[in-house]
């Protein structure tokens, strides 16, 4: 019986990349190996709950030591899953005071390891812009209040539906807009929202955000996996050059991305595939070195085999870097949760 797999979430933890789909009934997980590349068939098992009753979209997963955290984006039904790698199974986590939000999207998962962990989240619902905080300790949300000049508030939200790509730098939380790429800025210390001028190379609209050795990376929509680098000293954004062959479309087929130390997983595509039937058990893999290179890899599992893509590309050294707030997980949220549901089914016809 052939099986697809559509893409719905990928997360790295203790040296794997767990690859999730949408199959809620068995909440299917395949490993790759970041050491030798194996794709392996992951068992996990719901505890304490139905998995057909839970209907998690995986929007938002984060990490924290050994275990990763999901919620839904159910209006007031924000429910956390632990996954224990060494248990391999889900839990359900009680949070109190649970924010009326429709939808977080996870932007920022660095950790101190001294004071339990922040999860902060920034939803647009109603017209209004409501941030919480989320103790990781004690599992407790608290609301945080914003301020946006009205102007600004119109622009993002009418003219760009409350929507865009968000990273953290620093002790800021930036939001590029798309089509326009404006760059807007959330100070976490005053909670105000500012506007900074477009400076730099930014062509295109932005495709992803991340951060890999301290450095802000942008990929961009251009038919190729363009990137962008950003250097917060300057607010000054400048292509990464690279050289020999890269990948047609690669922008539109990567969905996802995972840090693993120096290296960035680039995982696709877009569309179901097959994972039991190999001839057309494909699955699109890069991997960038942020230190070196863009480099290459070709495995072969007993009940699978991975494509993946062979790329070289030199980055132009830099002087600046950006880090991240630590102790904190900032999270952003999208659109009204109808849109979300209309987009969701326009993705799966």
């Amino acid at each position: 019986k052939r099986r697809d797999l559509r893409l719905d979430r990928t997360f790295a933890m203790s040296g794997k990349i767990y690859v999730m789909g949408d199959n809620y009934g068995s909440w299917r997980m395949y490993a790759i190996d970041a050491a030798n590349y194996a794709l392996t068939r992951v068992r996990v098992h719901c505890h304490d709950f139905d998995a057909t009753d839970l209907h998690v979209n995986f929007s938002s997963i984060v990490v924290y030591g050994d275990k990763a955290y999901t919620w839904n984006s159910s209006s007031k039904q924000l429910c956390f899953g632990m996954f224990e790698a060494g248990e391999l199974h889900w839990r359900i986590a009680t949070t109190t005071g649970t924010p009326p939000a429709h939808h977080i999207v996870l932007i920022d998962h660095h950790f101190n390891g001294v004071a339990p962990p922040i999860c902060r989240a920034l939803n647009y619902i109603e017209d209004r812009l409501h941030l919480f905080e989320l103790d990781l300790g004690s599992f407790e949300w608290t609301q945080k209040p914003t301020e946006m000049d009205e102007v600004l508030k119109r622009k993002w939200i009418d003219e760009q539906g409350g929507k865009g790509a968000i990273v953290v730098v620093g002790r800021q939380m930036h939001l590029y807009t798309v089509p326009e790429f404006t760059n807007m800025v959330l100070d976490l210390d005053t909670c105000m929202w500012s506007e900074l001028p477009k400076v730099g190379d930014r062509t295109y609209t932005p495709h992803d955000l991340f951060r890999a050795n301290g450095r802000l990376f942008a990929n961009v929509y251009n038919d190729h996996l363009n990137m962008i680098e950003y250097s917060g000293e300057e607010r000054l954004w400048r292509k990464v050059y690279r050289t020999n062959f890269h990948p047609q479309r690669a922008s539109k087929s990567y969905k996802y991305h995972v840090t693993i130390g120096s290296r960035v997983f680039f995982i696709g595509s877009l569309h179901e595939f097959p994972f039991d039937d190999p001839e057309y058990n494909k699955m699109q893999l890069s991997v960038l070195e942020t230190t070196v290179f863009w480099s290459a890899m070709k495995v072969k599992t007993p009940t699978s085999v991975i494509y993946l893509s062979r790329q070289i590309a030199k980055i132009r050294p830099t002087t600046t870097t950006t880090t991240g707030t630590a102790g904190r997980i900032f999270s952003a949220g999208g659109a009204m949760m109808k849109k979300i549901t209309e987009k969701r089914k326009e993705r799966r016809k």
